[in-house]
């Protein structure tokens, strides 16, 4: 329930995936320089008497403005950068390029300055991720490379970990047989990659809660949730109040709800693996009930993230 020998290493990709998310919201950071920006502009029209101040004021707009295209290519470096370290370690993480690219879009005001900033975090992306699999190949030789990979990525696509945990997939592969594992495989690791296109498709115009609707989504497809993917999910929808704020009386109840099926988790599983008198089907039955909490409180996000951009759209209908 609290992670195996892989726990340090999930933190880590959660680490740098969280700081790509961070690095991409520079624009929020830049709030209180651009009113100082701006307040410096209304002292300088307020006080426009000759040609000292006139110069004064032609010299603060080019502080203020700056030179917009370094800086997004500067945030949009790094933000690339450690997701494709986090995507390093998990082939899943690859999908946030598309909310971190619309964040980055968000701070830029000019049209062409938009598309600057999503192409440059494609292409930094990539560039980063192509020299990550070079170092790689590198170090353990090309050779060994592809054997590294697939020790990589089959680890979180190839179910190879039947242990019990918070998950529905391995109670389902140990009771599949042998020569149905590898359909079932392919099917259930596609899965999660299914609902990227209609997520994007309904939260196109708000990335970050598009991101933590991808969090939510693979934690219930993952083969071996743990108690800490809970917290980063939770963390992530606590930073969308206006989502939260509509969410229905389902989603406390599920909230409330999850801590008995954690707790009766752990006690059946010292039932059946340490005294051994406890079943299976007691444990799977913990899964189920604690994925049903955990998919409704998905569910109610994501339908209030819909209510909230419905409500934008009507309002800005009613002042058009």
């Amino acid at each position: 329930i609290f992670g195996n020998e892989s726990f340090s290493f999930q933190n880590i990709c959660y680490l740098f995936l969280l700081l790509a998310l961070r690095e991409s919201m520079f624009w929020k950071e830049d709030i209180f320089s651009v009113e100082e920006c701006q307040n410096d502009k209304e002292n300088n029209d307020s006080n426009n008497n000759g040609e000292i101040q006139k110069e004064q004021q032609q010299q603060s707009v080019v502080n203020c403005d700056g030179d917009d295209s370094k800086q997004i290519r500067g945030h949009a470096s790094t933000a690339a950068f450690y997701l494709a370290l986090a995507s390093y370690m998990e082939i899943f993480p690859c999908v946030y390029i598309i909310p971190i690219a619309l964040l980055l879009r968000s701070g830029v005001k000019n049209e062409q300055g938009k598309k600057q900033a999503m192409i440059a975090c494609i292409a930094f992306f990539i560039l980063w991720s192509i020299c990550l699999q070079f170092l790689s190949a590198s170090l353990v030789g090309s050779k060994n490379w592809p054997v590294v990979m697939m020790k990589t990525y089959g680890y979180s696509h190839g179910f190879v970990d039947s242990s019990p945990n918070l998950g529905l997939l391995w109670y389902f592969f140990i009771q599949t047989f042998g020569r149905f594992r590898l359909y079932y495989i392919i099917v259930f690791a596609g899965l999660p990659y299914i609902f990227i296109s209609p997520i994007c498709a309904r939260l196109h115009r708000y990335p970050f809660e598009m991101s933590t609707a991808f969090a939510f989504l693979w934690v219930l497809h993952k083969p071996v949730p743990t108690i800490y993917d809970v917290f980063i999910t939770f963390t992530l929808v606590l930073l969308s109040p206006r989502s939260v704020i509509r969410m229905g009386n389902a989603c406390l109840v599920a909230v409330v709800s999850l801590i008995v099926p954690i707790v009766l988790f752990i006690m059946d599983y010292w039932m059946w693996l340490e005294t051994g008198v406890g079943n299976a089907n007691y444990m799977f039955f913990q899964c189920l009930a604690f994925n049903a909490f955990y998919a409704t409180i998905l569910l109610e996000f994501v339908v209030a993230s819909l209510q909230r951009d419905k409500t934008l759209r009507l309002t800005e209908k009613e002042t058009k």
